[in-house]
């Protein structure tokens, strides 16, 4: 009865060793699963901020392109402003230029007109005996 106790002690206790080398493996293979999604984490934490670390960059990048437009818009809209003065100011000055050709023009037909008229009679000629009459108001 002895042996057989000490048997089934003996068969527990390897039953038990057992038990315990499948946990302690379900442990190790727990551990590694553990491992690997903490690997995973990181390695998703990594790529997180080198995206992070590209859009900044981009975002610097597209506010260098806006700001440079920026001032190309506004160096166009000032030539833009410069070129509409200086078109405005030859204008004035093709405006003023017509209105003293039209001006010429005008004179230039009065004096045909006035060359076209039949030329009026000689004034009489005076005697040289005439004598010019003074008039003076002598009161």
């Amino acid at each position: 009865a002895k042996d057989r106790d000490f048997s089934n002690i003996k068969n527990e206790l390897s039953r038990q060793e057992g038990e315990k080398a499948v946990l302690r493996d379900e442990i190790v293979a727990k551990d590694r699963d553990f491992n690997n999604i903490r690997n995973e984490l990181s390695r998703q934490e990594g790529e997180k901020a080198a995206l992070r670390d590209e859009i900044a960059s981009k975002d610097r990048g597209f506010v260098n392109e806006i700001t440079q437009a920026k001032e190309k818009v506004q160096n166009t809209e000032k030539q833009l402003r410069r070129r509409t003065r200086e078109y405005n100011s030859i204008y004035d000055e093709l405006q003023n230029e017509r209105e003293k050709r039209l001006k010429l023009e005008e004179d230039h037909q009065r004096l045909l007109v006035i060359l076209s008229q039949p030329s009026l009679p000689a004034p009489p000629a005076s005697n040289p005996g005439d004598k010019a009459v003074d008039v003076k108001n002598d009161d």
